[in-house]
């Protein structure tokens, strides 16, 4: 805790000037500040919505407010690791989302090793094993090696310090200051009791809370609670639509009847199976405005007739050739002779995202990674329980089409890295968009 500022800060350019929603100021620095460093304008930004000051306007409020400080740490750290650590993806996974680019992978393994040693240390000296995967993180999706995590489910009611409201972050940081961790992981891993689960499936005295997550008190059981020894009326949502409504016939049927007669999906991906599915997932199309509603179904939808080619594919093309065994993921380790390539309406893979899902949804996903090809229900509820943990935030809180672009496949699509299939999901959510009657809003591409 010796710096408040990032070293050489003001001579390094932290300004994406692609974020429209979160313009920079010119003369203003975004570089980092505070006990996790925050920078980027798009962080300063919503982290000052979040909290109650101008960050893009003052951004050296961080540096002089020293309670402003730490709730900027805080606010990121609920965003993009508290669910990563308590989820029991491991601490490595928590690095990754912090500085994933720069020190994963082979990138800087001293850096990961200093960061590891330093949370050994503060969990001995609270009487805690560390767990596994302190290395390593969770893939998250079949096409990326390295995922920068964004933001998943919030359980939002911890510490006072922590601000009422928050919009989730349209993109890691991207920098590096090695000897700074956040030392409150292991604070925040003491709570057992949290498990992300947007299916929830709690044992019978847990209350599933809005955000998903089991446990017990008011913060679970009350407002919003959707499940279980609930003392509030379980939730539907804050728009009051109703997603059948929206996805009608019509709108389904137009999306497969533009495959193949022959296509192994006709058949498999019908509308009562997605409308059967959904009913796991209750948050999914009903936060916020209507609009808001229409825009979240038209971005899924857009992504699902994108990664299926409008419904047809079921298993990815060859993928019993292709290996997605992360070896290193012990937590949910590969069964051999099975495959974890893309499968279903987003083409779930790899053994990281096979394990949880299937603890989630209620099957083995390990030992029986075909039951997403084989079971229709079963492999819809994969595609809402990955976007429900990785996209759903991001499009309900205003950061745009493109931020789940990036949260899907950024590292092979974005930042130039493969224009034209930015362009066919643009073009696939722009014209759902139209569909429903609803503007695609600003940021639609990364």
């Amino acid at each position: 805790m010796c710096y408040i500022e990032e070293i050489d800060g003001p001579s390094k350019d932290y300004c994406d000037e692609r974020n429209t929603q979160y313009p920079c100021v010119p003369g203003k620095g975004y570089y980092g500040r505070g006990p996790i460093q925050i920078s980027w304008n798009f962080n300063y930004g919503p982290a000052g919505e979040s909290i109650g000051f101008d960050g893009l306007t003052e951004p050296e409020t961080v540096a002089t407010d020293n309670v402003i400080s730490f709730k900027t740490a805080l606010w990121f750290w609920m965003n993009n690791c508290h669910d990563l650590i308590t989820s029991g993806q491991g601490f490595g996974a928590t690095i990754r989302a912090v500085n994933g680019q720069l020190e994963c992978d082979g990138a800087n393994p001293d850096t990961v090793s200093a960061r590891v040693e330093y949370y050994a240390e503060y969990c001995n000296q609270l009487g805690v094993d560390p767990g596994d995967n302190l290395r390593s993180a969770v893939h998250a999706s079949h096409k990326l090696i390295s995922f920068q995590f964004s933001s998943l489910h919030i359980p939002f009611f911890l510490i006072q310090l922590l601000p009422t409201s928050f919009s989730p972050l349209s993109n890691p940081k991207m920098k590096s200051f090695p000897t700074i961790i956040f030392s409150i992981v292991v604070l925040v891993g003491a709570f057992p009791q949290l498990i992300s689960s947007q299916n929830c499936g709690c044992a019978p005295d847990l209350c599933c809370s809005k955000f998903g997550y089991c446990g017990t008190g008011n913060d679970y059981c009350g407002s919003g609670c959707q499940s279980g020894p609930c003392t509030a009326a379980p939730s539907s949502g804050n728009s009051g639509v109703s997603v059948a409504d929206i996805v009608t016939d019509a709108f389904f049927n137009g999306i497969a009847d533009q495959a193949a007669s022959s296509c192994a999906g006709k058949g498999f991906y019908t509308r009562s199976a997605f409308l059967e599915a959904l009913n796991s997932y209750p948050q999914f199309g009903t936060a916020g405005s209507v609009d808001d509603s229409k825009r979240e179904i038209a971005a899924f939808f857009a992504h699902v007739t994108h990664e299926t080619g409008h419904l047809c594919y079921i298993e990815e093309i060859d993928g019993p050739s292709r290996d997605y065994c992360d070896e290193s993921n012990t937590q949910y380790p590969c069964v051999p002779g099975k495959g974890y390539y893309g499968r279903g309406p987003i083409q779930l893979s790899w053994n990281s995202n096979y394990g949880p899902a299937g603890e989630s949804i209620g099957f083995n996903g390990l030992s029986q990674p075909e039951t997403v090809a084989t079971n229709n229900v079963i492999s819809f509820k994969t595609g809402l329980w990955y976007w429900m943990n990785h996209c759903h935030d991001l499009i309900t809180s205003g950061q745009g089409f493109g931020a789940t672009i990036r949260a899907i496949n950024g590292r092979l699509e974005c930042d130039g890295a493969n224009p034209n299939t930015v362009s066919a999901r643009v073009e696939y959510y722009t014209e759902y968009c139209r569909q429903l009657g609803v503007e695609t809003g600003d940021n639609l591409r990364c």
